[in-house]
């Protein structure tokens, strides 16, 4: 069985794929497995709004994109968000950091729905 690096193939399982077009293909569906996850779409959704969790839920508190990808006035981002991650007093779950916090640009959406 070959090596796989969180789930994901490593380079040298594409190495045998002779044709370029079958490697490319099946690269690109590797690396699709990374785009479409929640991690990624959550902050790079379709919309104004961001989503959380791996179910990709609504963000909440309820927020906006804002015009500048830090959030509305009022409700910027770093009014949560810090550049450590914060974990919740219950243990379960935490505040996500980095520095600076702010929201990907554009609102187009990253899925291969929205890009097809």
């Amino acid at each position: 069985m070959a090596d796989t690096v969180n789930g994901l193939k490593t380079v040298d399982e594409f190495a045998g794929i002779e044709s370029e077009a079958e490697r490319s293909t099946a690269v690109f569906q590797e690396v699709m497995k990374v785009i479409e996850s929640p991690r990624c779409l959550n902050c790079h959704p379709r919309g104004d709004t961001p989503l959380q969790g791996d179910d990709m839920h609504p963000h909440m508190p309820p927020v906006q994109h804002g015009g500048a990808d830090f959030g509305a006035p009022g409700l910027y981002c770093t009014t949560w968000h810090s550049a450590e991650n914060v974990a919740f007093l219950t243990g379960k779950g935490n505040i996500s950091g980095h520095s600076p916090w702010q929201l990907a640009p554009g609102r187009d959406g990253m899925s291969r729905h929205d890009r097809a």
